[in-house]
């Protein structure tokens, strides 16, 4: 039996600013949603209905990818830690790894790439919340990427001596409310609001520019700085009182902290100089109760294989 994969994420930088076409630092993380075929049509998620309506389009209501994409079941219970979604991007990436897999022998990245962004974005609008398909290029390229809402994305090298680090901050993000209070702000202060996106435009380019470990921490550093500032400007908790306990633990090992995505929960990130002090963080973290979830670099995105092939390999 086939099966198609699609990597979870982590935007590392650039969150809120992308929306209006700066560019983000997007990691692709090793959980995966699995797509598979059935043999009747499945109860569809209002994302896989999105896809089923851009491949009819696409391909016409009686093509063998429309009826596929009816028959899809996506598994995304990788992208949960008990519970809770913990903001790895599990629409996205269910979108993504349905579309590739109703392809068939039409797969092609760039064109799952395509369609799956218009299909989630098509799914997100009635909620008021179109987002910047950051998510999307993430599961579909995977590695680490630079993105634009162009759209246009490349690969970032971070450096190599750059530890990540992504602890869970004990609830779920609310992405919706949260992004609506942001957006309350740019329609009632632009020039506020511009000023805050872009400084979080300029650290995002400083992690991508950075050359050491050294540099990528500064950057971060900042980062979290400017997503908190847009925060209080939006009267919108984008940085809880647990990523400040987070960053007070991490600048005594020299690292920093920021929120990821949409802030308010979900993942946090945090960057060291060494294995050492990455590690030494997570153990001071777990005496506080706080875990974080393994998670390591997907080098690759979105992809078909058997089903007897290891995920991620």
């Amino acid at each position: 039996m086939t099966i198609c994969t699609a990597p979870g994420k982590v935007m590392l930088a650039g969150e809120y600013a992308v929306i209006d076409g700066s560019e983000a630092v997007m990691l692709a993380v090793d959980r995966f949603a699995s797509a598979t075929l059935q043999s009747t049509p499945q109860h569809l998620s209002p994302f896989l209905q999105a896809a089923h309506r851009v491949l009819c389009k696409e391909f016409g209501d009686d093509s063998p990818q429309a009826d596929a994409a009816q028959r899809v079941r996506v598994d995304t219970s990788a992208f949960r830690e008990g519970e809770h979604k913990i903001g790895l991007g599990s629409s996205a990436a269910a979108t993504v790894a349905a579309i590739g897999l109703a392809l068939g022998a039409d797969f092609n990245v760039d064109r799952v790439h395509t369609l799956a962004r218009q299909a989630h974005g098509d799914a997100q609008e009635p909620q008021g919340t179109r987002g910047s398909g950051a998510d999307v290029a993430s599961a579909s390229y995977g590695g680490c990427l630079r993105f634009s809402t162009t759209p246009s994305c490349a690969p970032v090298a971070l450096p190599s001596d750059l530890h990540l680090v992504f602890p869970w901050c004990g609830q779920s993000a609310s992405t919706t409310s949260l992004v609506s209070q942001v957006r309350t702000l740019r329609e009632g202060n632009n020039a506020r609001y511009q000023a805050l996106c872009n400084a979080i435009s300029e650290t995002a380019q400083a992690l991508i520019a950075a050359s050491n470990a050294g540099d990528a921490i500064a950057a971060i550093r900042l980062a979290g700085q400017a997503v908190d500032a847009l925060g209080r400007a939006a009267n919108a908790p984008l940085w809880l009182p647990v990523h400040t306990q987070m960053q007070d633990i991490a600048e005594q090992l020299g690292g920093a902290v920021k929120p990821t995505g949409a802030g308010g929960g979900d993942l946090a990130l945090g960057a060291f100089a060494s294995a050492q002090d990455a590690a030494a963080f997570t153990e001071k973290l777990a005496d506080h109760g706080i875990s974080c979830p393994p998670l390591a670099p997907a080098h690759q995105g979105v992809r078909l294989q058997s089903q007897a092939s290891k995920v991620g390999e």
